[in-house]
């Protein structure tokens, strides 16, 4: 590989030539993957409930009842660790299924841009997620309360440095462990990422927000001091990332999907500090309904195309990038066929409603939106999974009340 390449994709390495192609890859069979993704599915499913039950919890603590920005905070936060840590892991199964991380210095040289890549972006989609709740907190109470837009934003930020450090570190473990294990990253690291970020974003934010509440009470310079210091270390880790060979391009393209799906999720979170209002019941639920699922089809969609094709050019026997639904999923093809089991594998644990609306919208829009995006010459891995995710997101809270709505209007005692 050469050493003055500045591409962080695998995309790239495919136009400079430097990546050898192969004209046979191994494809797994339905059973094989069903096998793989089922366990991660199921943890995923877990810790989305978790997350939804701490949730649940956490909303009558002191300080979320103090701060109503912080419920606001919750879907942009989840979403921005959600996105970044599947993004990345999604990037490395893609590394890892061209085999570009059996060597250990690579493995080192993308471990250290992308932590650093991940600190520079959680700062800032967080600051900015904080300063959306403090705008929309203004908009509804005609005031901004000093102290509360500098101990939101200090625990914004800290909840995703925190957070970021530590997942990403696991992510890229997991990823080198299941390239030596034989297993398929693209499988389940997704849904891991996924999983963890959640629970992960919602715990450190409940304990950082009431700590920060405790310990600085109405010490506005202590909390600014604090943010501050992220804020002046962000361009520190951009510029190493910038000149990390793995990284760079996403420094410089990789800002408008986080960005635009953290302002979908924001909107999520307004929906679901007003519908908190009339059903709080629906905090438990809120997470077990998302676009989580389908970033599993999202990154071994973009790995297909990462192994086979340069940027910009889509499969001869596949050139459309809009297709019908039914040629999406119900045909024989690769793709479909991981459809399929991703579809049936939703029966369990989604509402009737969700499992026709959303999810097999959301498979369909993924397919659409990775070729779409490579046929830009841009990189799905870094793009389609978090606009995914966040349609996810504010579709399944927008379902999930309206559910609710109608349980409330058919007289159903469970929703008060």
């Amino acid at each position: 590989m050469k050493s003055n390449e500045s591409s962080s994709t695998i995309c790239s390495r495919a136009r400079t030539g430097s990546f050898v192609r192969q004209e046979h890859w191994t494809t797994e069979s339905p059973l094989s993957f069903a096998i793989q993704v089922l366990i991660p599915f199921l943890i995923c499913g877990f810790g989305n409930l978790g997350a939804g039950l701490l949730l649940d919890m956490v909303q009558y603590w002191p300080i979320f009842m103090a701060m109503n920005e912080l419920i606001i905070l919750v879907p942009a936060l989840m979403g921005l660790k959600g996105n970044l840590e599947m993004t990345l892991a999604s990037r490395l199964s893609t590394a890892a299924n061209c085999g570009l991380i059996d060597d250990f210095k690579e493995v080192w040289s993308i471990t250290k841009g992308n932590l650093a890549l991940l600190q520079c972006q959680s700062t800032v989609v967080a600051f900015l997620a904080s300063i959306f709740a403090i705008i929309n907190d203004f908009v509804e109470e005609k005031t901004i309360k000093k102290d509360h837009v500098f101990l939101l934003a200090t625990s914004s930020v800290m909840t995703a440095n925190i957070a970021s450090i530590s997942l990403s570190s696991f992510m890229i473990i997991f990823v080198v462990l299941c390239r030596k294990f034989k297993i398929n990253p693209d499988n389940v690291a997704t849904p891991i990422a996924s999983s963890l970020g959640d629970v992960t974003t919602v715990a450190l934010l409940a304990y950082i927000s009431s700590f920060l509440m405790t310990w600085i009470n109405d010490n506005v310079w202590t909390s600014s001091a604090i943010l501050l210091f992220f804020l002046i270390i962000t361009p520190l880790t951009a510029k190493y990332a910038f000149v990390n060979k793995y990284t760079k391009r996403i420094v410089c393209y990789g800002w408008l999907p986080i960005i635009i799906a953290m302002v979908i999720s924001s909107f999520a979170g307004v929906v679901l500090n007003k519908a908190l209002k009339t059903f709080s019941q629906i905090a438990s639920f809120q997470l077990v309904i998302n676009g989580n699922l389908v970033a599993i089809q999202a990154s071994r969609i973009s790995t297909f195309l990462h192994q086979r094709l340069s940027c910009g050019d889509l499969p001869i026997d596949d050139e459309k990038v809009c297709i019908l639904p039914c040629r999406a999923i119900c045909t024989c093809g690769p793709h479909a066929r991981v459809a399929q089991i991703l579809f049936l594998m939703a029966v369990p644990s989604h509402l009737l409603y969700v499992y026709v609306m959303l999810v097999l919208t959301l498979l369909y829009f993924s397919r659409i939106l990775v070729f779409w995006i490579w046929k830009r010459k841009s990189d799905p891995d870094d793009c389609a999974i978090p606009l995914l995710t966040a349609t996810g997101d504010i579709s399944g809270v927008l379902l999930l009340t309206l559910g609710f709505n109608i349980m409330r209007n058919l007289n159903d005692p469970i929703v008060k």
